[in-house]
């Protein structure tokens, strides 16, 4: 019986898609996984690759192959949709595993912390060529605890998350991933709405910052990342706004959004900024000045007004 279905996004990886694949291959395990592999109609090598390792492991890897490119929009939905796990990774083509126990150790986390939703570990990064890299700012007060709470995530999401990820495999979770715009923020919300995220301390997974790859988010302008953030955010609250506050998390990407120029706003963002209450928006440019003590001195200002 399969326990773990190991979900391989890729699109024109090449380069990567071998050692992503081997580095899945590689792991220990005391139970059955499957790997399936959707590729997003790759106009390079990446399908041969994928064809070899599908003529080698007949049994063990599943291959979707799409006849069009659909910008990322049904690649891991094709993918989910053929799991047989109880528990799910996702791992993109550019991305690796470091640790061959990863699952594992997952695994049996899992199995023992029935009321946790997922499980993640650390990681560390490298950049096209495999060259050791920093993680982005802020990842270690994010992951350097026992778990993470709709609190911590109403304060920061953890970015990024996917690559060390596994998670219980239920129906409504493919359902709501139907929705994604891929974006690791959204599948933080849903799966934090079940219940904590626990987090190892182990390395286990390797992410990859791309800078010429013009269909992966670490390549992306900074505006256009904004942009999917924002939308992301539109989408978080309208799933799951009964249970997580997105406020904090909107008024950083508008403040972001703002500091690259007006003119880079989308007519929703302003819009959506123009409704703000006028705290929200004292919040919003306090954060641009990248201090919280604006709303503080824009109230001291009204108070003394008002005397």
């Amino acid at each position: 019986m399969v326990e773990v279905s190991v979900c391989v996004i890729s699109y024109n990886f090449e380069k990567y898609i071998s050692q992503t694949l081997d580095s899945v291959l590689a792991q220990m395990t005391n139970f059955e996984y499957e790997i399936i592999v959707s590729d997003d109609c790759s106009s390079d090598k990446t399908q041969e690759i994928l064809l070899e390792y599908k003529r080698k492991y007949p049994d063990l890897i599943k291959l979707v192959l799409l006849p069009e490119n659909t910008k990322g929009a049904f690649t891991q939905i094709r993918a989910l949709e053929l799991v047989k796990g109880k528990y799910i990774a996702i791992l993109e083509g550019d991305d690796f595993w470091c640790n061959e126990n990863k699952l594992q150790m997952q695994y049996d986390y899992m199995e023992a912390h029935p009321e946790k939703s997922a499980v993640v570990t650390h990681l560390n990064a490298v950049d096209e060529f495999g060259n050791p890299l920093k993680m982005p700012k802020d990842w270690d007060k994010n992951i350097n605890k026992e778990e993470f709470s709709i609190k911590d995530y109403e304060k920061k999401p953890i970015s990024p998350f996917l690559q060390s990820l596994l998670f219980r495999n239920k129906e409504k979770y493919i359902d709501l991933l139907h929705e994604r715009n891929r974006l690791d923020n959204y599948t933080q919300a849903m799966l934090l709405c079940d219940g904590n995220i626990g987090i190892l301390p182990d390395i286990t997974a390797t992410y990859r910052i791309v800078h010429f790859h013009g269909e992966n988010y670490s390549s992306l302008p900074i505006e256009k990342k904004a942009l999917l953030l924002f939308n992301c955010g539109l989408l978080i609250d309208e799933k799951f706004g009964d249970k997580i506050n997105t406020n904090r998390m909107m008024d950083n990407i508008l403040a972001d959004a703002i500091l690259f120029g007006h003119k880079s706003m989308t007519e929703t963002e302003k819009e959506y900024y123009k409704k703000l209450s006028f705290g929200r928006k004292c919040d919003v440019v306090g954060r641009i000045f990248g201090v919280s003590i604006f709303r503080r001195g824009v109230k001291l200002i009204k108070s003394k007004l008002a005397i």
